[in-house]
């Protein structure tokens, strides 16, 4: 920006076609309009963009469930928030609008779960767990309670007033953790959340246990499993 070192024009501001001019500390200075941004619309760029979009939501419907946000937490960098550090750990591995097999919910894990089932009926969303065996190094005398946390990722709506992609979120109630049989969660949604995953054609379900001491207070957590939610009547 260059400045007026003669004041034949008095005080002057605005702009004038291509031409800005501007007041600072009683003298005028003259520059160009900043021009629009146009960002690069190349394939690449645009699945770019559309990857840290869906990234993002996904990162809000994580760090929305309290369990997971408390075992992210202690993980992140210094220097960034625990949300920017969950989209950097799911960006790479997610399409521009959906999930794959390597997204993740929990940051790494302590054990590994099986998803043998996850139906919805009505209202309701039955998630079953093959058992975890004795082999998982779950101390049941420090962690005797667990409960099942999720991420649902809906892509490909039936009608176009729906969002191109929606994510719900949430959790179980807590029951005793046994170790040598299946485990079985029943999940109550709202029948608005239990109306719109009908609406989607592509129903992702990503799933995590949480292992909880006597208190209730989170211990471990499972690796994500990723999974189809088949609805049932």
């Amino acid at each position: 920006m260059a400045e007026l070192t003669k004041a034949v024009l008095g005080r002057v501001s605005g702009r004038l076609g291509d031409t800005v001019f501007r007041q600072r500390n009683g003298k005028n200075f003259l520059g160009t309009r900043p021009r629009k941004y146009t960002p690069p619309a190349d394939q690449g760029s645009e699945d770019r963009r559309a990857r840290f979009a869906f990234s993002s939501k996904l990162a809000q419907a994580i760090y929305s469930i309290l369990e997971l946000a408390r075992f992210w937490q202690p993980l992140t960098p210094s220097g960034m928030s625990t949300f920017n550090y969950i989209i950097q750990k799911n960006i790479l591995v997610v399409n521009p609008d959906s999930v794959t097999d390597l997204t993740s919910i929990t940051p790494g894990h302590s054990f590994a779960v099986e998803c043998t089932s996850a139906s919805l009926t009505g209202n309701t969303m039955s998630v079953q767990l093959a058992a975890i065996g004795d082999l998982a190094g779950i101390d049941v005398s420090k962690a005797p309670n667990a409960k099942l946390v999720y991420v649902l990722s809906l892509t490909n709506p039936s009608n176009n007033t729906y969002p191109e992609f929606a994510f719900v979120s949430g959790g179980s109630d807590t029951k005793p953790l046994a170790l040598d049989s299946s485990l079985t969660f029943n999940v109550g949604l709202s029948g608005q959340d239990a109306a719109s995953i009908g609406v989607y054609g592509y129903r992702k379900l990503l799933v995590a246990l949480v292992t909880l001491g006597a208190d209730n207070v989170p211990v471990e957590y499972s690796g994500t499993v990723v999974t189809q939610l088949t609805i049932t009547h």
